[in-house]
């Protein structure tokens, strides 16, 4: 395959040498016109000549008969060769005129020397034409020769390469338009390139969440617990986990990665892997979250950070003990008795900002007790960001309004309720981020 491929290079870069097609055609008409002219040159000094000789001997007919006319007395010889016309005359006073001899040499002269005549301005006519073509094909034919060498060479893939034109006219508009041409599909090989690499970077990052969000849901005796995670176009590393304790507590992580990407997928497969590590050492979310901060903040990226929800479910007694790490989306909690939406937010800042004096003395913890018939819902900021065609964000009245119309339906129906309203006012606009929620609702 390759041995084939260089053959062709070799055939295509022969066909450079010498003149290029435009110039030769130019020069062929050129030559054409120039042969047509001297044959034309020369028909005429032939006809011309002719002309002449009939012109010269119709005119000694005249001469004759004029002659004749006068007086009427001698014989008149017209040589049967045409050689000379002869006749002798006397005039009035009695002179005796001598002969006249008009050679047909003279006007063969007459003749041959018009036909040289017309031959050399048909001459001087080939040679100018001939010239004009040379002309045409240094001013008009080279360069265009030229751009076609350049074409070729971009056509090799030698993007790189540019048009080479000088001064104005047809020529420089002709290799303005393809420097043009060519610029534009630079920029869209790059654009595609870029694409290209950005959807690879989405397909990672979407398998890595994929692989660390949980397969299932455990189920509680007495409790519903449900999740969903809804992708965006662009897969980033906001994620939910669900954690199983030896003591029956289970813990529930939402998190909102900083960025989008593969860069936002790996800082999410770090804080997870810390999160979990740290929540399963110490059944404490302030302790277990300031642990987390320590370890994240050394290897995270400048400019990333990490927010994490952490709520520490007792089952048997009801209890929740909640702590944020500047989460901003704060945890909902419905009343079913009084069928009222209340936000709880407990203080601290994101993880791997700080080592650990300020984010250990900022966090704080807040607990609360619930009820049959509440529901607990733990989300990013994504239910409240999403954008209609018009640009409008639903807002976070807005996503509590739709959190409030569910809350009372069981888990299954009531993620299902939520994410219809989240696409009802989105009208087919993608998410921006990905959307994650955790619910859980006390049924006895």
């Amino acid at each position: 395959m390759s041995g084939s491929a260089k053959t062709k290079g070799k055939a295509r870069s022969g066909g450079g040498v010498g003149l290029g097609l435009v110039p030769r055609i130019v020069l062929l008409v050129g030559g054409l016109v120039g042969g047509l002219s001297i044959v034309s040159a020369l028909w005429l000094a032939y006809v011309a000549g002719s002309y002449v000789q009939e012109a010269g001997r119709t005119g000694a007919r005249y001469a004759v008969a004029s002659a004749r006319g006068l007086d009427g007395l001698h014989r008149i010889t017209l040589s049967e060769r045409g050689d000379y016309l002869e006749f002798t005359s006397e005039d009035s006073l009695g002179k005796t005129l001598p002969p006249v001899q008009v050679p047909r040499q003279a006007f063969d002269t007459i003749s041959s020397s018009t036909r040289a005549a017309i031959l050399v301005a048909a001459i001087a006519l080939a040679v100018l034409t001939f010239a004009t073509a040379l002309f045409i094909a240094i001013r008009v034919a080279a360069p265009l020769n030229r751009i076609l060498e350049d074409v070729t060479e971009i056509s090799r893939g030698k993007l790189e390469h540019r048009i080479r034109t000088s001064g104005g006219g047809e020529i420089a508009t002709l290799a303005r338009a393809v420097t043009r041409m060519v610029d534009d599909l630079v920029e869209k090989r790059a654009t595609d390139a870029e694409l290209g690499r950005r959807e690879h970077d989405v397909n990672i990052a979407a398998e890595i969440r994929r692989a660390l969000i949980p397969d299932s849901i455990p189920q509680l005796a007495g409790w519903e617990l449900a999740a969903t995670d809804l992708a965006a176009i662009d897969a980033g590393g906001d994620f939910f986990d669900v954690l199983e304790f030896p003591s029956g507590r289970i813990g529930l992580v939402v998190s909102e990665i900083a960025g989008t990407g593969v860069s936002s997928a790996m800082v999410m497969t770090m804080a997870r892997a810390y999160l979990r590590a740290e929540a399963l050492r110490v059944e404490e979310p302030v302790e277990a979250l300031a642990r987390a901060n320590r370890l994240i903040r050394a290897d995270m990226r400048r400019g990333m950070y990490v927010t994490a929800l952490y709520a520490l479910l007792d089952p048997q007694a009801g209890e929740l003990r909640l702590a944020s790490a500047g989460h901003k989306v704060p945890l909902l909690r419905w009343h079913g008795e009084s069928r009222r939406l209340q936000m709880m937010q407990s203080e601290g800042i994101a993880l791997g900002l700080d080592p650990g004096p300020v984010f250990e003395r900022t966090i704080r913890e807040a607990k609360v007790l619930v009820a049959p018939g509440d529901r607990l819902v733990i989300t990013n900021t994504c239910g409240a960001t999403v954008r209609n065609p018009a640009g409008e964000e639903l807002g976070e009245k807005g996503f509590y309004r739709i959190v409030a119309q569910h809350a009372g339906a069981d888990s299954d129906r009531f993620l299902q309720g939520v994410l219809a309203g989240i696409e009802a006012h989105a009208q087919g606009v993608p998410l921006e981020r990905n959307f994650v929620m955790v619910t859980l609702k006390r049924s006895s």
